[in-house]
């Protein structure tokens, strides 16, 4: 368990004659209707923050916030300092009289004007102004004109994310099988006649012998070799 600096969600206590053990306990407020709020874990007790001009009565770790008080307005408290924080609202620094309480010298602090025009009311609470990170407005108009000569990138990146329509991915798919089947209409025959020719010189061929056999007569032996088979022919005059 975190304790608050402040000691609003849990009080810490050393007794006088134990120096090492320290005693947690849990902040206990009496609500103005007579309730009692704890300050656990994950648990609230959000009331109005409120000056207290005499001293708060304690018993234990129970405070009675039953006392002579003022009010800040618009201001809230809690166990945890951001949680009475973000439920609180800026009116007490509308309001002169209120702004009083709060600092010693009103000379060096203006009331905020309430009549210049704004999305935020005076009750809005801090947690919606953190919301809308205190700005009035966002314009989101742009340039690029006016963005490169003032910036003067060395690079620019965009991508571009669109839905392609069913139209446009038929005529892409024809377009693609068109030039696919000129391309092998081109190409086939070309590859068909390298092959034949490397077939025809890993694969065949001839010799050519002319024999004398006899007076006037010439016999051509031909020698033909296709994967290792043999054929003779004999031609006569």
């Amino acid at each position: 368990m975190f304790i608050i600096g402040l000691g609003t969600n849990a009080v810490a206590t050393i007794p006088s004659n134990v120096t090492n053990i320290a005693s947690i306990s849990t902040t206990v407020y009496e609500m103005m209707d007579g309730s009692l709020c704890y300050c656990l874990a994950g648990k609230t007790c959000s009331m109005p923050a409120a000056i207290y001009w005499d001293v708060v009565e304690q018993i234990g770790n129970v405070y009675s916030i039953n006392r002579n008080k003022t009010l800040v307005r618009g201001m809230q408290t809690d166990c945890f300092v951001a949680n009475g924080l973000f439920s609180s609202t800026l009116e007490c620094y509308y309001d002169s009289s209120c702004l009083e309480l709060l600092v010693s010298n009103t000379t060096a602090f203006t009331p905020l004007n309430a009549t210049i025009p704004s999305k935020f009311s005076i009750d809005s609470r801090v947690q919606d102004l953190m919301n809308e990170l205190m700005l009035e407005e966002i314009d989101s108009s742009y340039s690029l004109e006016m963005y490169y000569p003032h910036c003067a990138p060395l690079t620019c990146m965009y991508s571009y994310t669109h839905r392609v329509e069913l139209l446009t991915i038929i005529t892409s798919i024809i377009g693609l099988v068109g030039g696919l089947n000129t391309n092998l209409i081109l190409i086939i025959p070309l590859i068909a006649d390298i092959m034949l020719i490397i077939k025809r010189k890993l694969f065949v061929s001839s010799t050519n012998e002319l024999v004398q056999a006899a007076p006037g007569r010439i016999i051509l032996i031909s020698y033909t070799t296709i994967h290792e088979a043999s054929k003779k022919k004999v031609c006569h005059p």
